[in-house]
C-alpha cells in the first residue's frame, strides 16, 4: 500500500467518525428540544442546510495531491449532503486541514460548532 492509499484509507476512517459526531450532535439537539418541551422551529428550505464546509490548503506540498482529490471528488460536499436533513440550531462547520497527523475533533470556533478533519 503506497503513501497516498494509506492517507486515503485513514481519511475514510476519520470521515466515518465525523459523520458519527455530527449525527450525535443532531440527536442531542433533538433530545434537548423534546426534554424542554419546546416546539421545533420551522425554517425555510433555504435555511434547512446549516452545515458549512471549508477546505484549508495544506502547507506541505506532499499533501497537495490528497487535497486536490478531496476537492475534485467533493468529499465535504457529500458529507454536507448526508447531514442536510438535520437541523443544527447553531449550524455546523466541517473542514479539512493539515494537522501533522491523521485525526479529527470537535470544538467551537468563533462560537460555532466545528468538526476538523486532518
Amino acid at each position: 500500500m503506497n503513501s497516498f492509499q494509506r492517507k486515503a484509507s485513514s481519511f475514510i476512517g476519520v470521515l466515518a467518525g465525523v459523520v458519527l459526531i455530527a449525527l450525535t450532535l443532531a440527536t442531542a439537539q433533538a433530545q434537548t428540544i423534546i426534554l424542554r418541551g419546546d416546539q421545533p422551529e420551522t425554517t425555510q428550505v433555504d435555511e434547512s442546510n446549516r452545515v458549512s464546509i471549508e477546505y484549508v490548503a495544506p502547507q506541505n506540498p506532499e499533501l497537495g495531491e490528497l487535497y486536490g482529490r478531496l476537492r475534485n471528488h467533493h468529499a465535504l460536499e457529500k458529507i454536507q449532503e448526508i447531514l442536510s436533513p438535520f437541523r443544527y440550531t447553531d449550524g455546523l462547520t466541517i473542514k479539512t486541514m493539515q494537522c501533522g497527523e491523521v485525526n479529527s475533533w470537535y470544538r467551537r470556533e468563533n462560537f460555532k460548532p466545528t468538526v476538523t478533519i486532518c
